[in-house]
């Protein structure tokens, strides 16, 4: 996975230097004004979303390149702890003046850590995926971006250390994953703009506690244009 993170890169990098005609190279930072996570196996639902960050950077022009990583917090009775990176190469398949259809594949990496007097659990997954991007220009100032990945060979790991009894115990088992994103970006100048994301998360880790995790959330933030 960081051969993939640093062969892709390297690609972004040297992209950001070429000539584009739409689109070109985009970063944005997002916050979530609103969001919940559910890990059933554990019964615990955090409803109330905090200091959770998404940093994203995407070329669009016959390829698209999208990186993403988001971080941050869910609090209930206790604090969730979540990190998602998400890496996307698209092909693109339809070229129209107002919209773009890319065949994407990429990788992920989710971890989750929980916290408690009793224990201290985490579940990891990673691998890779496969989807569509769909970029639309409503207008020359608003765009839409509509993506949805499935997993092809995701793992997962969950683990759990027991602070009373000091015993440790772990699962691998297969999972099967979803992704879904809605983002809308507008344009205030030729540069900066304002940008708007729903985000959801499926994870279902096929383990033997019947572990699945769940995540929805949505973010406000600003988007640059180079």
């Amino acid at each position: 996975m960081k051969k993939v993170v640093g062969a892709l890169l390297f690609l972004v990098i040297s992209l950001t230097y070429s000539k584009v005609t739409y689109g070109a190279t985009t970063f944005a930072y997002d916050k979530t004004v609103r969001g919940r996570d559910a890990t059933y196996q554990s019964g615990n639902f955090y409803s109330k979303a905090r200091d959770v960050e998404t940093l994203n950077f995407s070329y669009i022009k016959r390829i698209k390149i999208d990186l993403e990583y988001q971080s941050g917090k869910y609090q209930n009775d206790h604090w969730l702890e979540m990190k998602l990176s998400n890496i996307q190469v698209g092909l693109r398949v339809i070229n129209h003046p107002k919209q773009l259809l890319y065949i994407t594949v990429g990788g992920m990496e989710y971890a989750e850590r929980v916290e408690t007097f009793e224990e201290l659990s985490a579940h990891e997954a990673d691998g890779g995926l496969i989807g569509i991007d769909y970029v639309g220009l409503i207008t020359d100032k608003l765009q839409i971006e509509l993506n949805y990945q499935k997993s092809l060979n995701v793992s997962s790991r969950y683990s759990c250390f027991d602070w009373i009894e000091r015993i440790s115990s772990m699962i691998k088992s297969p999972a099967e994953l979803d992704i879904y994103k809605i983002k809308l970006r507008y344009l205030l100048t030729d540069n900066l703009g304002l940008t708007i994301n729903f985000r959801w998360l499926d994870l279902n880790l096929k383990d033997p506690l019947g572990s699945d995790v769940a995540i929805s959330d949505c973010s406000l933030g600003f988007v640059y244009r180079f």
